[in-house]
């Protein structure tokens, strides 16, 4: 690139999901949930991320397959990028793409079933194509991308029979992403630390052939994308259990007890961890960061890690938060501090709930029904003053609209669909 232009504005959008990055800059998630006939795309200005010379364009693109999440519509595996001018057009992707299958990745879950929202990741860094979107990345043993013949995304307003994504506009904004660090440690069992590894300030090191765990406590529910930096440790298993509650191991067992043997959620003594869980396979790399494509929603974090004949060293733990950017520009105020507790749970669960569409809940569906989102459409419109998810919300009930009129209870919400598991890289120089 001779100058760096003003602005560079680019259209951007893949099924299942993806990651776009520039020059190594994670520029934005997406694409925001939507079915075929309304497939949302993003549009960003990559300007500010451009420089001199050379430059990289890159993105992955993943597709669950049948363990995606129930919310998750899919017709296959694509991705599209497209310049908003005759200026921009030289980043379209076309076969000077170049791709490859990163097949690190496969569907996990700890229970019989994937549940609504969808497996969990199993990542073998063995397998794991690292440095994959660096700029000095050598990508000469990658394929040219294939570009579907005949079935392509077209706007919405394209009167074609093979328009298989019907492209419309996101409508609401790039969801926002803090980090979250855990400040407590609940629980130890065959390791001793001070817990600074969870301020990235010192390491642990996990001794060679050991078994242990550590139970962490975030305080609060938060939906996170947990990152882990680790080195050595090869042929180690690392699990992340996630869990809202932790549970009564008899009660939880007895199918006719209403809570599943959930006791306080401030519980910890003699309970058990239950629930979704990422695996990590280390493979004795420097510095090597895991981190789930979906976000995970917890209160109690567990990992569980077994070490081989090397010892394994976590540099560093945290989360990085993500949610729609709900703002509390309402106010409340009382001389009963127990309502003002009231007020901040209730508005933090609101938060929780509200993503690329309204949630029933974060942890177990993720799934937005017509009848919580009344309730929250009213929070975000009295509280927020943000009508931009309440009317997504509108929108996607109105495209579940069967012949006879009558809405899906909840939506997007796919039927019955079978797509091989995969995850791609894309990659433009």
């Amino acid at each position: 690139m001779q100058t760096i232009p003003k602005e560079f504005i680019v259209h951007v959008t893949a099924d299942n999901r993806y990651e776009f990055f520039v020059n190594e800059k994670r520029v934005c998630l997406g694409p925001a949930r939507g079915d075929l006939n309304h497939w949302q795309y993003e549009t960003i200005d990559i300007a500010p991320f451009l420089k001199l010379g050379k430059n990289v364009l890159a993105a992955q693109v993943w597709n669950a397959g049948s363990s995606k999440p129930m919310a998750q519509i899919s017709d296959k595996t694509a991705f599209i990028l497209q310049g908003n001018t005759t200026v921009e057009e030289i980043v379209n992707t076309n076969t000077t793409w170049k791709y490859t299958e990163n097949k690190a990745y496969t569907p996990y879950s700890r229970q019989a079933y994937f549940g609504t929202p969808g497996a969990c990741d199993k990542i073998d860094a063995s397998l794991y194509t690292w440095n994959w979107n660096k700029i000095d990345f050598d990508d000469s043993k990658w394929q040219n991308a294939i570009t579907w013949d005949g079935q392509n995304g077209y706007p919405k307003s394209y009167i074609l029979p093979m328009n298989t994504w019907q492209l419309v506009l996101r409508d609401i904004p790039f969801l926002i992403d803090s980090v979250v660090r855990i400040p407590k440690i609940a629980r130890l069992e065959n390791i001793k630390t001070n817990g600074e590894f969870l301020k990235g300030k010192s390491d642990l090191i996990i001794p060679a052939k050991t078994k242990c765990k550590i139970l962490l406590d975030q305080t609060f529910l938060t939906n996170a994308y947990p990152e882990i930096v680790v080195s050595k440790g090869k042929k180690s298993n690392i699990e992340l259990i996630y869990s809202e509650a932790l549970f009564d191991k008899k009660k939880a067992d007895n199918p006719l007890d209403p809570a599943f043997g959930k006791l306080h959620r401030d519980s910890i003594n003699g309970l058990v961890i239950n629930g979704n869980a990422d695996v990590f396979l280390p493979d004795g790399g420097e510095k090597r960061l895991f981190r789930p494509l979906w976000f995970r929603c917890y209160r109690y974090l567990q990992i569980d890690i077994e070490t081989k004949d090397e010892a394994l060293i976590i540099h560093d733990f945290k989360g990085i938060y993500t949610g729609y950017p709900l703002a509390q520009n309402a106010k409340f105020s009382s001389d009963d501090a127990q309502l003002s507790k009231i007020w901040n749970v209730g508005f933090r669960t609101a938060a929780l709930c509200a993503h690329e569409t309204y949630f029933d809940c974060p942890y177990y569906e993720q799934l937005q029904y017509i009848g919580d989102t009344r309730i929250q459409a009213l929070i975000s419109l009295y509280v927020a003053g943000d009508d931009r998810l309440v009317k997504n919300a509108i929108n996607q009930f109105h495209y579940s609209q069967t012949y006879e009129g009558l809405t899906r209870s909840s939506y997007p919400n796919h039927g019955q669909q079978f797509i091989p598991p995969f995850s791609l890289y894309w990659i433009l120089y």
